[in-house]
């Protein structure tokens, strides 16, 4: 595990340790949250280098290409199998987190994803249908302890909130872009 995850994990025991007696708490462990509300309230910083916004800007000509860290993994396509969330549909969680919470709900753990995978390359292209626009790719060699697929199991989500995610990739992509271009 890297930094990153133990430091959320630090985290979610830390949580733990203080929520005692009749506390209550959430835990809600996001995958990739992209896409953006109709209008535009909720989405991503444009100005953050995940990787969809990434794509946009070189979809919108502001970088000449998308750099992509490894080619050779185990995958359809050899790039990483990521999970991307709609915004919205993490945003919803919460709501039902709230209801759950106000009708008596133990403290919980969830996994927050689309329970899809969808490589690297499934991304690109998705924004190159919604965008109109080739994206050029460059490779680059693996960034040391990427891990190769990462899914969200959402199966206590559905159970405990009655959560299901209710936007595809394409929607992501299409929402993010809407909010990337204004």
């Amino acid at each position: 595990m890297g930094i990153y995850g133990e430091t959320k994990l630090t985290g979610e025991q830390s949580l733990r340790q203080v929520c005692t007696g009749d506390t209550r708490f959430g835990i809600f462990r996001f995958f990739n949250v992209a896409g953006a509300s109709p209008d535009g309230n909720l989405h991503q910083n444009p100005a953050s280098r995940a990787i969809l916004q990434r794509l946009f800007s070189v979809a919108k000509g502001y970088d000449p290409e998308i750099i992509i860290s490894g080619h050779n993994y185990g995958t359809k396509d050899g790039t990483v199998v990521r999970d991307y969330v709609h915004v919205e549909d993490v945003a919803h969680a919460f709501i039902l987190a709230l209801h759950y919470f106000r009708k008596g709900g133990n403290s919980f753990t969830l996994n927050l994803g689309s329970g899809t995978p969808h490589t690297i390359l499934d991304l690109l292209h998705t924004v190159e249908l919604v965008t109109h626009k080739s994206i050029p790719i460059r490779y680059d060699s693996r960034i040391p302890g990427d891990i190769e697929y990462s899914l969200a199991d959402i199966s206590k989500a559905k159970k405990n909130l009655d959560w299901q995610p209710n936007h595809s990739l394409l929607q992501i992509v299409r929402d993010g872009w809407h909010a990337y271009q204004r």
